[in-house]
């Protein structure tokens, strides 16, 4: 199991995916401070091979984040499991959606595929804090680009957002296997 500290995702067991990564960071980011897990919730973390410090979006055994803690910049998708059409009763259910809150934006050439979640209040005078703007962001090409934004959303947006990061790291997981180098057909001589 990684270290709390290591910034790259960590894959699941069970998990359909995970955040893929290009390594670790040579200069992991400390670690931010969370409320402590209830034990439900440490359980979970340990039995996926999530770190100490993950939070368990889907299915939720806490509250639902509504902002980032003020020492954060955005949450790093560790994983991102959507069941498929092998179990046609469950199809589309989240089995997973976790995690971990990271201090400040991490170059995106050290990210490449890695997936991350801001959570800010709607716009507005006085915006209520049962909801949420969400906005996906993707390391990719050497920047952060933006994969998706949900506007006003409420306690349940890691479900409405699960499937969308599920496909986004799948796809992303797929061209890259595509287009590395071990993949490519070698000219014969």
């Amino acid at each position: 199991m990684m270290a709390p500290e290591q910034f790259a995702a960590v894959p699941t067991p069970h998990a359909a995916a995970a955040a893929p990564t290009q390594g670790t960071r040579t200069d992991p980011p400390p670690a931010v401070a969370i409320a402590e897990h209830g034990d439900d919730e440490a359980v979970m973390l340990r039995r996926e091979g999530l770190p100490s410090d993950g939070v368990i979006l889907a299915p939720s055994v806490a509250a639902t984040p509504m902002r980032h803690p003020e020492n954060a910049w955005a949450m790093l998708v560790l994983a991102a499991d959507v069941l498929d059409d092998t179990d046609p009763d469950r199809e589309g259910e989240v089995a997973l959606f976790a995690g971990r809150w990271l201090p400040e934006q991490p170059p995106a050439t050290q990210c490449e595929g890695n997936l991350v979640l801001a959570l800010t209040a709607p716009e507005g005078d006085s915006p209520p804090d049962d909801l949420v703007d969400v906005e996906m962001l993707l390391a990719h090409r050497n920047r952060w680009a933006r994969v998706g934004e949900w506007a006003g959303v409420d306690a349940r947006w890691p479900w409405t957002v699960a499937m969308t990061a599920a496909a986004i790291i799948g796809l992303h997981t797929e061209v890259t296997e595509t287009t590395s180098p071990a993949s490519r057909p070698q000219p014969t001589a």
